[in-house]
């Protein structure tokens, strides 16, 4: 894909050698942003690359309190001892490297850079969840389910 086209950066770095290559992913890449991947010496026989969930080009990420008021007391905010403190602010982040033996086809590198991105989740059917009481105690009511 050509930078110039406008479409966003999907994410994903494949680099390669004689012996096979290596593709690494950024989960949600440019709406995370500032995250990057960085490539040095690809030149040479020993390419360098760094992934930063959090650009080291970036300013540093404000954690400041944005007021002093109290609006939710039943949130972080709401408990005196952690008031106007990052304590319990997070933000996930997710990484994905995928090893190949030999050079992967257009058609294979699109799907791990899709697979990555939108990773498939397992559910089974909501009976099942009821019946193994996986959610805690739930009473079941057959004509609601």
């Amino acid at each position: 894909m050509q930078a110039i086209t406008g479409n966003r950066a999907r994410g994903g770095l494949y680099i390669s050698g004689v012996n096979g290559g290596m593709l690494v992913t950024l989960k949600d890449f440019w709406q995370k942003h500032p995250s990057s991947i960085d490539i040095d010496y690809l030149a040479n026989d020993q390419a360098e690359c760094t992934i930063w969930f959090w650009s080291n080009q970036a300013k540093a990420m404000n954690l400041e309190h944005y007021t002093d008021q109290t609006h939710v007391e039943s949130a972080y905010e709401g408990f005196d001892e952690l008031r106007a403190t990052a304590t319990g602010i997070a933000n996930t982040n997710e990484g994905t490297i995928t090893l190949f033996s030999e050079a992967p086809t257009d058609k294979m590198l699109n799907f791990y850079l899709q697979i990555h991105q939108q990773k498939p989740l397992l559910h089974c059917d909501p009976l099942y969840y009821v019946e193994t009481k996986a959610c805690g105690f739930l009473i079941y009511l057959e004509n609601h389910i």
